[in-house]
């Protein structure tokens, strides 16, 4: 999912795209079920690297996952890049939704996850090529590690509280035609933050570092520089 911006960046910036535990490289440990489990894994890579203060980014739940790694490590954070993502909770309707796609997944596999989620990861111009492709990463996926993540996502914090207290510099990044986490949630985290940016990527959904790489990199390299 980062490849193309990692190619983007790698001339200006070290980039480092972890595999977290149940998925790539890690697919077999067991995955985490929580946010605040993954914002850990997370720290321990950094500790294996050597690396001690960084410019954390997620990407949709990536950005859940950056909101309890500053709720827990702040002082590892030099600035937060939140891409396509939301600081609250998910509402009861939310969760029960989590609950019930895990179930259809825990028994028919992956394709349910597939099927519910690719039809709104893309903008209406996106090629069929990219929407296989992209649906090709759901399927790969274990099972176990889909049903980890909804759980996750269910159970997360409301971070919208902690907003305000995020006293580094923050890109808030978003896709024109988002339908997950839409523009109007990008612009009500900004408002929030002290220190934020908002970028908003013309022709991108949801997958706005897959579908405008080039334009989400040239946000991503400015907003750095100022950093």
């Amino acid at each position: 999912m980062w490849d193309a911006l990692r190619a983007e960046l790698k001339d200006a910036h070290a980039v480092h795209a972890p595999d977290l535990d149940g998925r790539g490289a890690r697919r077999d440990r067991p995955p985490s079920t929580s946010v605040d489990a993954m914002a850990t894994q997370v720290r321990d890579m950094l500790d294996a690297e050597g690396l001690d203060q960084v410019d954390l980014g997620g990407f949709s739940m990536g950005g859940y996952v950056c909101l309890a790694f500053w709720r827990l490590y702040p002082e590892r954070v030099r600035s937060l890049l939140l891409v396509d993502t939301r600081a609250g909770a998910d509402s009861d309707e939310g969760r029960k939704g989590r609950d019930d796609l895990a179930q259809r997944v825990s028994s028919t596999g992956p394709a349910a996850a597939a099927d519910a989620m690719v039809p709104k990861l893309l903008s209406g111009a996106a090629p069929d090529e990219m929407a296989e492709r992209v649906r090709g990463w759901v399927m790969d996926e274990p099972v176990g590690t889909i049903v980890a993540d909804l759980q996750a996502l269910r159970d997360r914090p409301d971070s919208r509280p902690d907003l305000a207290g995020i006293d580094r510099p923050v890109l808030v990044l978003v896709g024109a035609e988002d339908v997950l986490t839409p523009p109007a949630e990008s612009e009500a985290m900004a408002a929030a933050l002290p220190r934020a940016t908002l970028r908003v990527i013309e022709g991108a959904g949801h997958l706005s570092p897959v579908e405008r790489p080039s334009e989400v990199a040239a946000a991503v390299k400015e907003f750095l520089a100022s950093v």
